[in-house]
This record gives structure tokens, sequence and C-alpha cells, in this order.
């Protein structure tokens, strides 16, 4: 996935923020090379299975 992103925008050293972003899909990937990612969702169920999937990824969150 990371590749389409690149060819929109590539995310090294970016601030990016993802609205809506449900169980990380897209955030997981994305805070691999981004500076920093702050996830938003309606949803505090997805936003704790994301922080979830951070955690297994040894992603720093904050």
């Amino acid at each position: 996935m990371l590749p389409l992103i690149h060819e929109i925008r590539p995310v090294k050293g970016l601030d990016v923020l993802d609205l809506g972003a449900g169980s990380g899909r897209i955030s997981g990937v994305i805070a691999k090379e981004a500076k920093s990612v702050i996830c938003t969702d309606a949803s505090s169920e997805m936003l704790e299975l994301l922080d979830r999937k951070l955690t297994e990824q040894n992603i720093p969150r904050n």
C-alpha cells in the first residue's frame, strides 16, 4: 500500500492527520515513515483497535 500512497504524496518526515482512521490499516503503514501521525475516528472502539495494532508493530504513540 505504501507505494500507492507515495504516488499521491510521499510521507517521509511529514506530520500526517488521518481523519476517520478506523482500525488503522493506512495509519500503520504511514506511521513507519512519517514524522508523526494523528489519528481520529468517531468510534472509540476503532481507536482502541488501532492502538493495539500500533503497539504490536512497536510504533511509538503519544
